[in-house]
């Protein structure tokens, strides 16, 4: 069934039909899949006529009669369209990374949340460095959030780095990095959304400096973007290591670039010094 919608993914739910009962499977679309205002992951059950909504506005339903279909044609039973309001409940994991499926998911209390290149987890990121059960979110009752680490690589953030096994308190707004560009922002309100939406993703999106080093980002890669596009046009995702190397550039301080030229100095020297070596071992 073909729905000609901006919010509907080319591929976004499986829907089907056994033993009397309808069943939905979220297909990693990028807006999700809801029933009763609650995200779907795997494969739920649905009963007829109850809606389902995709995205955050088009909302389906089945019928296994023509009483039924009666119904959901006269409007004699309220469709529910609270999916679409609760799309800004919060706290929720974001991300604009183009790897990430679902690009939004709401935590639900008392629910712990996978996050993972497995396609069972409920946050699926498809890049090969990332764990297939990278690590969990825990959202108790009580309002806590626990984030537990159970990859290989490790999973960053602007307090350090979590090793397998490691637990973090999330109480303010964070941003996680999983490494290659790939970020994910646990969101408590809808100005976090925005402002980590703003900084392209930044791991420093909600510390002091982030705006400005996400906006010297940001202008790094457009500036190396339409110089290819002048060029004949390679899209960002086909630059360089160099020319993406100077777009990392571009995003740091002061002290980050006074740092890096020292690093680029010591390498200088040791290339020379094993270079004098090496002649002098050949005399």
């Amino acid at each position: 069934m073909r729905l000609d919608f901006p919010e509907v993914s080319s591929k976004h739910a499986r829907l089907g039909f056994e033993s009397g009962k309808f069943w939905v499977e979220d297909l990693g679309s990028t807006n999700g899949t809801f029933i009763g205002g609650q995200q779907v992951s795997g494969r739920v059950n649905v009963e007829p006529l109850q809606p389902i909504t995709l995205g955050r506005e088009v909302t389906i339903l089945g019928v296994a009669n023509e009483e039924q279909l009666a119904r959901a044609i006269g409007g004699q039973r309220e469709i529910e369209r609270k999916p679409a309001v609760q799309e800004k409940r919060f706290p929720a994991l974001i991300s604009v990374s183009e790897v990430a499926r679902p690009a939004r998911f709401l935590l639900a209390p008392g629910a712990t949340v996978t996050v993972g290149r497995d396609p069972g987890c409920d946050l699926w990121l498809g890049a090969p460095h990332i764990s297939r059960n990278h690590c969990s979110i825990t959202f108790s009752k009580t309002g806590n959030l626990i984030l537990t680490d159970t990859s290989t690589n490790g999973t960053a953030h602007d307090g350090g780095i979590l090793r397998r096994g490691d637990t973090l308190d999330i109480k303010n707004p964070k941003v996680l990095d999983f490494g290659g560009g790939v970020t994910v922002a646990i969101c408590f309100k809808l100005e976090d959304e925005r402002q980590f939406a703003a900084s392209s993703g930044s791991i420093w999106s909600f510390t002091q400096e982030g705006p400005v080093r996400a906006r010297r980002f940001t202008k790094g890669m457009q500036a190396i973007a339409a110089a290819g596009d002048g060029a004949g046009g390679s899209p960002v995702e086909a630059l360089s290591h160099f020319e993406r190397f100077k777009a990392f550039c571009s995003g740091l301080g002061l002290m980050g670039k006074v740092m890096l030229s020292v690093i680029v100095a010591l390498l200088g020297v040791l290339c020379a010094v094993v270079f004098f070596l090496l002649v002098s071992v050949v005399r």
